[in-house]
C-alpha cells in the first residue's frame, strides 16, 4: 500500500498562499503547514490573516503573514 502522506510531505519547502485570511486560500495554507510546509501567508485582510498565521503556529506549523 502507497504511504500518501509520507509521498506527499512538503518539509523544506516554502509555500505562497495569497487570499490565505479566510476560504479555499486558508485551507490550502492550513494543509500545506500540515504536510511540513514554511507557509507564507498573504491578503489584504489584516486581522483575519494574522488569526490563520497564529493558528497555523499553534498548530506546530511555521507561518508567516503578509498583508
Amino acid at each position: 500500500m502507497v504511504d500518501t502522506a509520507r509521498l506527499f510531505r512538503l518539509d523544506g519547502q516554502t509555500a505562497l498562499v495569497t487570499g490565505a485570511a479566510s476560504g479555499l486560500g486558508q485551507v490550502i495554507a492550513e494543509g500545506y503547514a500540515a504536510a511540513g510546509a514554511e507557509v507564507i501567508c498573504a491578503d489584504i485582510e489584516a486581522v483575519r490573516l494574522d488569526g490563520v498565521s497564529r493558528g497555523i503556529t499553534e498548530a506546530g506549523g511555521k507561518a508567516t503573514a503578509l498583508t
